[in-house]
C-alpha cells in the first residue's frame, strides 16, 4: 500500500513539474506566433496528462484569441459552458467572453454571459462595467454620456481610454461624427487592439 501511495505522489510530483514546463513552452509559443507549433503540441497526450484542463483551455483560448479565429474561439468558449469551473475561474471566461462578443456587437451571446457575470457573488465593480458595456454597445443608450465625461476627468490620462472608447460610442449613436472620432482617436491612444474603425 506505501509503495502504492509513493507512486501516486512520484507521479503528482512529475505531472506539476512538467506540467509548469509545458504550460510555459505553450504561452511562448503563443506569444511569438509560432501557431503551427503550437498546435501540434498542445493535443499531446503527454501534455493533456501533465497540463491541468483549465490552464490548457483556457491558453488553447487565449492562442485563438491572438490569431481571431471566430470559429475556434467561439468552440472554446462553448466548451467551458460544460466545465465545472471554480468562481476564478468563471470570472476569467466569463468576462473573457463577454468582451469578446460585446465588441462583435453579439447579442444572444452577450445576453448569456451578462446573465452569467450578474449572477455571481460579489464583484460589483465587474457587474457594474459589464452592464454599462452592454447598455452602450449592444441596446446603444447614450444616457450615460455626462456621468462618463465625469468619471473620465477624475483619472490620470493614461487610464481614460475606456472611458474614452465608451465616450466615442455613445456620440456615435448619437449621430454626432466629429465628437466621436475626436473621443476615438483619443482611445486610440490609449488603448491597443480594442477600438473599431469609424
Amino acid at each position: 500500500m506505501a509503495v502504492i501511495v509513493i507512486a501516486m505522489l512520484i507521479n503528482e510530483i512529475i505531472a506539476y513539474i512538467y506540467g509548469k514546463k509545458y504550460s510555459n513552452k505553450l504561452v511562448e509559443l503563443v506569444m511569438k506566433g509560432k501557431f503551427d507549433e503550437f498546435d501540434n503540441l498542445v493535443d499531446k497526450g503527454f501534455v493533456r496528462y501533465c497540463v491541468r484542463p483549465f490552464n490548457l483551455d483556457y491558453i488553447k483560448l487565449n492562442s485563438y484569441l491572438i490569431r481571431n479565429d471566430e470559429n475556434r474561439i467561439t468552440a472554446a468558449f462553448d466548451n467551458f459552458k460544460n466545465k465545472s469551473l471554480t468562481q476564478a475561474q468563471k470570472v476569467e471566461v466569463f468576462t473573457k467572453a463577454f468582451n469578446f462578443y460585446v465588441f462583435n456587437e453579439d447579442k444572444e451571446q452577450c445576453d448569456y454571459y451578462k446573465e452569467q457575470i450578474n449572477a455571481l457573488k460579489g464583484y460589483d465593480s465587474l457587474k457594474d462595467e459589464t452592464n454599462r458595456m452592454y447598455d452602450i454597445l449592444i441596446e446603444k443608450k447614450t444616457d450615460m454620456l455626462d456621468e462618463l465625461l465625469e468619471e473620465m476627468n477624475q483619472v490620470e490620462e493614461k487610464e481614460r481610454g475606456a472611458y474614452e472608447y465608451l465616450i466615442a460610442e455613445i456620440y456615435t449613436n448619437l449621430g454626432k461624427k466629429k465628437e466621436a472620432k475626436k473621443y476615438s482617436e483619443l482611445a486610440s491612444k490609449h488603448l491597443v487592439g480594442i477600438t473599431k474603425p469609424r
